[in-house]
């Protein structure tokens, strides 16, 4: 389930800078059901720094453009809800439905905000 997971920095899927996983176990069987990467305090350093960056390009984009931004991140939650519920349900035990639930609401979050970044005042 997690085999092509890792830390999210400089848009890029990396491993942790040493290399180092942990488990991640099913509350339901209690079996392992991947590993992720166990980021340190470089790969923080790193992921601030990224995002640091990213706030100065973040900040010169247009409102307009940053709610079609936030639109899409929304199709793209939607587009993938089975699959993201799926996995939801799996690591955290709750029912599917629910998973499911929360995952529209993450969608409907950024469709909102991406509707108020028009109205940026």
């Amino acid at each position: 389930m997690y085999n092509n997971y890792g830390l999210l920095i400089e848009n890029t899927w990396k491993r942790a800078s040493d290399g180092g996983t942990m488990p991640v176990f099913s509350p339901v069987s209690e079996d392992e059901i991947g590993r992720i990467p166990t980021a340190r305090h470089a790969d923080i350093e790193a992921a601030l720094q990224s995002a640091a960056r990213g706030f100065l390009v973040w900040r010169d984009t247009p409102a307009w453009t940053r709610a079609k931004i936030m639109r899409k991140a929304s199709d793209l939650i939607r587009d993938r809800l089975e699959d993201i519920a799926r996995m939801m349900s799996t690591e955290t035990g709750k029912p599917l439905a629910e998973a499911r639930g929360e995952t529209n609401a993450a969608a409907d979050q950024f469709e909102w905000y991406a509707e108020e970044a028009k109205r940026v005042y």
